[in-house]
C-alpha cells in the first residue's frame, strides 16, 4: 500500500463515501469537462476506483450512464490542455484518464464523496483542555500527569451537571503530542452519542490509542479501549447506511511483514460498538460489498512493479480471501512474487527465531511465510464463513 493510501485508510476521521442514487447528473458551466478514469458495469468496482482516487487527493464521483453502466469521474473543471492534465495526474501517481467529456452519456449520479456524520470534534495539544456539548451531554478533555510526570489525556462526561463517566490516563502513552475528541453515533442501543478519545503515541507511524465511552439503554456508561493501531487509528464510516458509524482500520500485522511500511498493503478490519463493547464484524455478509470495493481500490491503477511487490501481494491475497477469492489470488501471487527479498523472514534450522546465531539463520521463501501468516491471523483461502449477527 502506498504511504498516502495507508494514511488515508488509517485517518481517524476521513471522508466517507456512499450511494446517492436518483440524483441527476450535475450541469456543467461553459468550458467545463469531466475527467473520466474508468468505465464498468460493476458498481463495486467503480466505487473502489473512486475510493482510490479520493485517497490520492481527487474528488471523485460515479455516474450512471444511459446504457446502465458506470463511469468514474473527477471534476468538473476547465481543462485547456488535456495532455498537460494527463501528465499532471500521472506524475502525481494517479492512473491516466481514459478521456474527457461533457457527460453527454450520464443519466444520474450514482455515488459521490460525503463527510462522515461527526456531531462534534476537538483536538488538543498537551495540557490544552477542550470541552464539547451535545444536548445535555457535556464532555471535557483534560490532562493528568503519569508516574513519569508526562501529561496524558483523560475525558470526563457529565449529564445535567452530574458525572456520567471518566476515563483513566494511559501509561502506554507517556509523551502524547496530540489528542482528539469526537462525538458520533456508534451504538444502536445508546440514547446518546458515543465519546471517542484518540491519542497519538508519537513515532514515524505508530501508534494511536482509542478509548470509547458509550451509554447503555439503561443509562449506565461503559468505557472500552480499542487496540493500539498504526497511524491515525480508526476511521469512521456508516458502511451499511443504518445511521450508525462503523470503526474501520487495517490489520496491522501485515505492516512490515513482507516489505517496508510504504510498500505494505493490509486487509481491512471493521468493528462496531454493540451494547457498549467493541465487536469485530469484518466477515458479516452485509459488509461484503464494502470489502469488494476495497479490493478494487487496491487493484485500480496498480503498476506492474506494484504487482511484483511482496508487501502488496501479501495484503492483497488476504483482502481477496475475505470476499471468497483467496484461491484465485494465491494462484496469481505464485506467478508474480519474489521468492526472497530484504524483508524475508530468517529462521534457525529447527524453525525457531532465536535458538541459533544470526549467521546460522536462513531466509524463508515468501510463499511459506505468507501461508503461515494467513493461517495465524485467520485468513482462509476458501470462501469465508459468514460471521453470526
Amino acid at each position: 500500500m502506498r504511504a498516502k493510501e495507508l494514511a488515508a485508510a488509517l485517518a481517524i476521521v476521513v471522508a466517507s463515501l456512499g450511494p446517492v442514487m436518483g440524483q441527476g447528473a450535475p450541469a456543467l458551466k461553459t468550458g467545463e469537462v469531466w475527467t473520466e478514469f474508468l468505465k464498468t458495469r460493476d458498481l463495486d468496482r467503480a466505487i473502489g476506483a473512486a475510493r482510490n482516487l479520493a485517497n490520492n487527493g481527487e474528488s471523485p464521483r460515479v455516474m450512471r450512464q444511459t446504457d446502465g453502466g458506470f463511469v468514474v469521474v473527477a471534476g468538473p473543471k476547465r481543462i485547456a490542455d488535456p495532455a498537460a492534465e494527463r501528465k499532471r495526474l500521472t506524475d502525481g501517481g494517479l492512473p491516466a484518464p481514459i478521456g474527457f467529456s461533457r457527460g453527454e452519456s450520464f443519466a444520474a449520479e450514482a455515488w459521490k464523496e460525503r463527510a462522515p456524520d461527526i456531531l462534534a470534534r476537538a483536538e488538543a495539544k498537551p495540557n490544552e483542555n477542550k470541552m464539547l456539548r451535545h444536548g445535555d451531554l457535556t464532555v471535557a478533555l483534560r490532562w493528568r500527569k503519569l508516574k513519569t510526570g508526562e501529561p496524558s489525556p483523560v475525558v470526563a462526561g457529565e449529564i445535567g451537571g452530574r458525572q456520567a463517566f471518566v476515563t483513566q490516563p494511559n501509561e502506554d502513552a507517556p509523551d502524547v503530542p496530540w489528542a482528539n475528541l469526537t462525538l458520533l453515533r456508534l451504538d444502536a442501543q445508546s440514547p446518546r452519542p458515543s465519546v471517542v478519545l484518540a491519542s497519538y503515541t508519537g513515532g514515524a507511524h505508530c501508534c494511536t490509542l482509542t478509548t470509547i465511552a458509550t451509554q447503555a439503554a439503561g443509562g449506565s456508561w461503559r468505557v472500552v479501549d480499542g487496540p493500539m493501531l498504526d497511524g491515525g487509528g480508526f476511521a469512521f464510516e456508516d458502511i451499511d447506511g443504518d445511521g450508525l458509524a462503523e470503526l474501520v482500520s487495517v490489520d496491522n500485522s501485515f505492516l512490515y511483514a513482507f516489505a517496508s511500511y510504504a510498500e505494505s498493503t493490509a486487509p481491512l478490519r471493521i468493528h462496531r460498538i454493540v451494547d457498549g463493547g467493541l465487536v469485530e464484524v469484518t466477515r458479516r455478509p452485509e459488509f461484503q460489498p464494502y470489502l469488494r470495493q476495497y479490493v478494487h481500490n487496491l487493484e485500480f491503477g496498480r503498476s506492474d512493479e506494484n504487482w511484483r511487490n511482496n508487501g502488496f501481494l501479501g495484503g492483497w491475497v488476504a483482502a481477496k480471501s475475505l470476499i471468497g477469492e483467496g484461491r484465485d489470488a494465491w494462484a496469481r501471487m505464485e506467478k508474480l512474487h519474489q521468492e526472497f527479498s530484504d524483508f524475508s523472514q530468517e529462521l534457525c534450522p529447527d524453525g525457531s527465531e532465536d535458538s541459533c546465531a544470526d549467521d546460522k539463520k536462513k531466509p524463508v521463501p515468501f510463499k511459506l511465510t505468507l501461508e503461515r501468516h494467513l493461517q495465524k491471523n485467520g485468513y482462509g483461502l476458501d470462501t469465508p464463513a459468514a460471521a453470526p449477527k
